[in-house]
């Protein structure tokens, strides 16, 4: 069994309480008593709408994930976790701004024929960029984008990333050039690939970081537009949403 340093000794816990219905007991209450102390106004509304207000879910949710931190003496981790995502930001404002404002509205793949002569690799070894980690490439791109710098090399990058098949290749564990695709809600189900579960094991080796951050971004707050069609259903008026709202809150 593990050790009882895995959880902080300022509360006084066993990992054995972790499985008990009494154990679990006392870790509310240590919730509780740590979001009086911290968010008292937040917890002066936990009993009126900790089961109905999505808002005040999500505003709860970030406080438990501190809590949960601070129980599991992984505080340090998840700081940072949070700076890594932030980073992402800028990853996303670019993505939004310049990717699919610009150049997927401006063209398509038929415009491959513009950049023949192009050459990515070159282009990145001009800003420097040498490394392997599609997030740092992402990253030095995005502030590239921002800054506004060689912007006619970067729609070409753009248009190479996005549009041929080497560009999507490369990109596809990232998030600046993964844009959303439309979806048809009468054929869901068009590209069944099996795959065969051994014991636990995952059938795929998911996704990195940053890619899972794209995912999240990219969800519209759809509960707040009476849109969360992962929880109503699909309705005329909605072709797609992203992921499911849940997920979209806890992003929030």
């Amino acid at each position: 069994m593990p050790s009882k340093k895995i959880l902080n000794p300022e509360f006084d816990l066993k990992f054995y309480d972790l499985y008990e219905h009494s154990g679990l007991e006392k870790i509310h209450q240590y919730f509780l008593d740590f979001l009086q102390k911290n968010h008292y106004e937040i917890f002066q509304h936990y009993q009126n709408y900790n089961h109905n207000n999505s808002q005040y879910l999500i505003e709860l949710a970030k406080i438990l994930e501190f809590f949960l931190a601070k129980l599991f003496l992984i505080s340090s981790q998840n700081s940072n976790l949070t700076q890594q995502y932030l980073a992402y930001q800028n990853i996303a404002k670019a993505r939004k701004d310049f990717v699919q404002r610009h150049i997927a509205k401006k063209y398509s793949k038929n415009d491959l024929a513009l950049i023949e002569n192009f050459n990515p690799n070159l282009f990145l070894e001009k800003l420097q960029i040498n490394s392997d980690d599609i997030a740092n490439i992402e990253l030095k791109l995005s502030a590239e984008i921002l800054n506004q710098n060689s912007v006619e090399d970067l729609e070409k990058y753009a248009i190479w990333a996005l549009f041929s098949d080497q560009g999507k290749k490369f990109h596809e564990m990232g998030m600046l050039f993964i844009l959303p695709k439309k979806i048809d809600k009468f054929n869901l189900i068009n590209d069944i690939n099996i795959r065969h579960r051994k014991g636990f094991n995952l059938t795929d080796n998911g996704y990195e970081a940053i890619r899972v951050a794209g995912e999240t971004d990219y969800c519209i707050y759809c509960h707040l537009q009476n849109k969360d069609s992962c929880k109503k259903g699909l309705s005329n008026s909605i072709s797609s949403t992203k992921l499911c709202d849940s997920i979209v809150e806890v992003n929030r």
